[in-house]
């Protein structure tokens, strides 16, 4: 149990006290403790230090709540480069879909750590053991820490506390914290440079950094600059990402007992907009009658209300019946399409060409469109990064400190080109006039203009934070600290070929050769002015600030009967602000078409004020009982006022470490947390979003017939701020034990398990399409839907039966073979913003073997391997109704397992890893379906030469890295780039690396 640090003993051995990191903070006083090994009374003096989760100094890195240190040589044996990689693979971590795979306007270029799958609003970040400046780049009001700010090549190992630390943290660490720790205190000159790629396709990683630093007695100054980038991965350039229509490969990869689900469509998700344009009429309703209103189709008797497309049914017309036509939505032929301009004048030879719209799944022919043939998978980055630390000794017991750092990522990815649909885009339609409209009247329309190019998106984030701080000793006893943070972040993001609605209507009022033409198949491009016409750019801008002045004393105030008695006193204020200046085109002006609608500017700011006190009280006096070597117990808590009227009350923790002997640990905590609404879920400006796969429950597109029901349409989703959110509290339960084998041959190797259980009331989130839609009638959610006027009559002309809404919790009412039933007018909205739900509970097991064994012939051995197991993630959103475990379902797999093997001999090292992660589930009103266990391996091999080969060469390690490999796809996913980008971090399959290190 009592093994210090051994990152910080060195560091103390080296520069005496280290700055900037509290977790490797060692203390101005020393501890006695009797050399069991050497059997004799000779003292050793363990220096204590800080670790994540208290600020009291301790001997011992294993407190009442349990912690992982992930160290630099752990790091490296990953093979991992960037940050988001690294921690995406730990057990705890769960999906997140903010990552900087994302293709919507409302995030990308930035990742997000969920702990617990609790969310990333309730996962702490800490760089250096204080707060980080959360990123522009909100998520629907999860505010978060951007994972892409902090070079992997600056860390020197992460902490991550698997607890709440509410109390010693503040509000937003009710799952745990992660605290990332920077390289310091560095003499010399280190390049590291390495380059790697996959074996299926160009994503090449390019990573080099460069370390300076200098010291003596009294201070050192280490300065550090860092470059990443890496290629894109498009979807063509992988099997499993090419084409969105997955049925064939789930058929194979599945069997025949998805037939079913096959055969319905559910995983052709190919979208039902694409450039095989898809026409109907705008309805009776808009007054479209022969001789009225511009209407004019020669041999149609005046005042005949158009009730399908004029002219269509490939019928030679001989009368006015048959040029009233008879479909009421069609298709241009799907092989030499008519390209035929009458000036906005009704042509029956055009007209007669138009076909049934083919939607049937896995079709082809069919206006079912692959988007994928633009989509990237994962985009193309930049990262540069400066940084500076500095520490100063003005006396023996006066240490300044502070550092400097600078960050500036650039990332790019592509999209399909925008849809265009009359639903979707404020009832658009192509007049009458357009040039190339063949059939006289108004048309709706669903198209999607390929032409024009991929929707490109450039996003530009740069942020910088300064950290100025005293700290030191008074009384021998006693350590202050003090210190200013300043940390700012901004995000840029600007999508080029988008489509502005206004330059799009000017352009299909055309009566002209330039107007923009829809009616020519999926073959036809338009011509580049013409595209020039409606094309236009967006942008997507925000910052974020954070001001925090902390200051802690700590040390043992009493030294009693069973030992010293520690105490912590901390407090802290902090001014966070927020911005977001869009521009109008995407805002107020809503011009874009087939795009997000992004927030309104928004300007906001709080305040924080914080205290805090945590005390470590001995129970017993350590060695003096038969199984109770020690015993401690640990009270925290802390107290929060925000300036727009919340206030935590004081939130405790008590945590309890008992030691019945040398090899054995119990320990547990109860934890209470609060945790504030963020300025964005608070005051954030409404967003809007075109999400497909929302069938219309109460219109079912087998009864209707109108493809707009379907799973296809891109429906209009809202979301914004809600002022009128209240707090989210919640508790938190976990005890566990930690057992090092004592006897020789098992000498090096521990387990360890622990129970964690988090309760939240009052959560704040967004409820859900789905849940909205299956709530619609009965359930309260009616008022988040808005609909066309008015009902329809349908009759079920299939051979089987229908569900149709009918009650709350998705309760249906079959429709039978023949029957007619009165439904709904279609969707036109759906609003999703944040609002407090009753309960949400998560409760599992985490589990942690470790080996370590030292041969005099062979090296040194280790192994490790960590397992979280999820018994329960559920929530409610009335606590009348019961709480359902959703372990098992999409993203939320019932365990996760990570493993490292380790070997090192004299210049020779070694290693293999391994990732896994079970099988999950999807389920909706379609039905049930299983997405596979996915698991990667990985290895390194590194070479450090001899000292004396040659002066160049000496202090030089090569590496050699692959991850995957054994070159496994990602599981297949019923998605339309067909997996879980959330759990996958390199999709692209096996990845080599080559790598060195140079000192000087």
């Amino acid at each position: 149990m009592n093994t210090p640090h051994p990152t910080a003993a060195l560091a103390a051995a080296r520069f005496g006290l280290s700055f900037l990191i509290c977790a490797g903070a060692l203390a101005a006083q020393e501890v006695k403790k009797t050399d069991d090994k050497k059997k004799t009374d000779e003292t050793q003096k363990l220096a204590k230090f800080e670790v994540t989760g208290s600020r009291l100094k301790q001997v011992d890195q294993e407190g009442p709540s349990p912690i992982k240190i992930i160290s630099r040589v752990e790091i490296e044996a990953t093979g991992r480069t960037n940050l988001t990689d690294m921690l995406r693979d730990l057990p705890e971590a769960g999906i997140t879909g903010i990552n900087e795979g994302g293709t919507t306007a409302a995030v990308r270029g930035s990742t997000a750590l969920n702990l617990r799958d609790l969310g990333a609003n309730n996962t702490l970040i800490l760089l250096n053991g204080r707060r980080a400046v959360a990123t522009a780049n909100a998520s629907g009001g999860t505010v978060f820490v951007d994972l892409n700010r902090f070079p992997l090549a600056m860390v020197e190992r992460i902490e991550v506390l698997k607890d709440g630390a509410s109390a010693i943290y503040g509000a937003d660490a009710t799952a745990g914290v992660v605290n990332i720790i920077y390289r310091k205190d560095f003499n010399g000159v280190e390049v590291n440079s390495s380059y790697g790629n996959s074996a299926n396709t160009d994503v090449g990683e390019k990573n080099f950094s460069v370390f300076v630093g200098a010291g003596s007695g009294k201070g050192s100054v280490t300065a550090a600059v860092t470059y990443f980038s890496r290629g894109a991965l498009k979807g063509i350039d992988t099997p499993f990402g090419a084409n969105a229509d997955l049925s064939a490969r789930f058929l194979k990869e599945k069997g025949p007992q998805y037939a079913p689900l096959v055969a319905a469509g559910f995983f052709d998700l190919r979208s039902g907009t694409g450039p095989q344009a898809r026409i109907g009429l705008t309805g009776p309703a808009t007054g479209q009658i022969n001789g009225q209103n511009g209407v004019n189709i020669p041999g149609v008797p005046l005042g005949t209300v158009i009730a399908r497309l004029p002219g269509t049914g490939g019928v030679t017309p001989t009368g006015a019946g048959d040029l009233l036509g008879t479909l009421a939505s069609a298709t241009p032929a799907f092989t030499n399409a008519s390209v035929t301009g009458t000036g906005g004048q009704f042509n029956s030879a055009v007209a007669r060409s138009y076909v049934t719209q083919i939607l049937v799944p896995q079709s082809n022919p069919s206006n079912l469109y692959n988007f994928q043939e633009f989509v990237w998978l994962t985009p193309e980055v930049q990262r540069t990064g400066l940084n500076l630390t500095y520490r100063y000794d003005l006396s023996k017991n006066i240490q300044f400190f502070g550092e400097a750092s600078y960050q500036h990522n650039k990332s790019h990815i592509e999209l399909a080109p925008s849809p265009i649909s009359t639903a979707g885009d404020n009832n658009i339609v192509v007049p009458k006039t357009n040039h190339w409209n063949p059939f006289g009247v108004d048309v709706s329309f669903n198209f999607r203009p390929v032409d024009i190019g991929a929707r490109k998106a450039d996003i530009t984030n740069h942020s910088y934070s300064t950290l100025l701080g005293a700290k030191g000793t008074i009384f021998d006893r006693f350590d202050w600290e003090v210190g200013y943070t300043y940390g700012f972040d901004e995000v840029v993001d600007l999508t080029t070929n988008a489509i502005s609605e206004s330059r799009l209507r000017a352009s299909l009022a055309k009566s002209t050769p330039d107007a923009l033409n829809i009616f020519g198949g999926a073959s036809y491009r338009n011509p580049a002015a013409v595209l020039d016409g409606i094309r236009v750019q967006q942008q997507k801008a925000g910052n974020a600030a954070l001001d925090l002045v902390d200051a802690k004393l700590a040390g043992e105030i009493w030294q009693g009967p069973t030992g010293a008695i520690g105490l912590a006193l901390y407090a802290e204020h902090r001014r966070e602000k927020f911005n977001v200046a869009n521009d109008a085109i995407s805002t107020t002006l809503d011009d874009i078409i087939g795009q997000v609608r992004l927030a309104d500017a928004t300007k906001a700011g709080r305040t924080v004020k914080s205290v805090a006190a945590e005390t470590r009280i001995p129970l017993v006096k350590p060695n003096t009982y038969r199984f109770f070597k020690s015993a401690d117990l640990s009270v925290a808590t802390r107290l929060e006022e925000f300036s727009d009227g919340y206030d935590s009350g004081f939130k405790p923790y008590f945590g309890l470490r008992y030691q019945p002997t040398k090899d054995l640990l119990f320990r547990g905590s109860i934890t209470r947390s609060f945790r504030a609404p963020t300025l964005t879920q608070l005051y954030g400006g409404e967003t809007q979003g075109l999400p497909n796969g929302l069938p219309d429950l109460r219109r079912p597109l087998a009864l209707t017939g109108d493809p707009f029901d379907g799973s296809t349409t891109q429906r209009l989703v809202k979301q914004g701020g809600n002022p009128k959110l209240t707090p989210e509290h919640g508790k938190g339960y976990q005890y566990g034990f930690v057992y090092e084998f004592p006897w020789k041959h098992l000498q090096g190797l521990s387990v360890g398990s622990s129970y964690f259980r988090t309760e939240l009331s009052n959560i704040i989130t967004t409820v859900g399409t789905g849940f909205i839609r299956q709530n619609e009638v009965g359930g309260g959610t009616a008022n988040l839907i808005v609909r066309d006027p008015g009902s329809e009559t349908y009759t079920n002309r299939t051979a089987a039966n229908i569900l149709v809404l009918s009650g709350p919790l998705n309760e249906t009412t079959t429709v039978t073979p023949g029957q007619t039933v009165t439904v709904p007018g279609r969707i036109q909205s759906i609003s999703d913003s944040v609002v407090n739900l009753a309960y949400q509970r998560v409760e599992g097991y985490d589990m942690e073997l470790n080996y370590r064994k030292r041969t005099v012939d062979y090296g040194q051995f280790s192994f490790r391997s960590m397992t979280t197991y999820f018994k329960f993630v559920g929530s409610t959103t009335n606590l009348a109704n019961p709480t359902l475990n959703s372990i098992g379902r999409s993203g939320l797999p019932r365990y996760r397992v990570q493993s490292s093997l380790a070997w090192a001999r004299k210049e020779w090292g070694a290693g293999l890893n391994h990732n896994f992660t079970n099988r999950n589930g999807l389920f909706s009103e379609n039905g049930g379906v299983e997405i596979a266990r996915y698991y990667t391996v990985g290895g390194f091999l590194t070479y450090d030469i001899p000292t004396g080969t040659a002066d160049w060469l000496n202090n030089t390690r090569l590496s050699l890295g692959v991850d995957n490999l054994l070159d496994k796809e990602p599981p297949l996913f019923p998605d339309g780039v067909g997996y879980q980008q959330g759990f996958v971090g390199r999709p692209a399959g096996r990845f080599w690396s080559v790598g060195m290190r140079k000192a000087f």
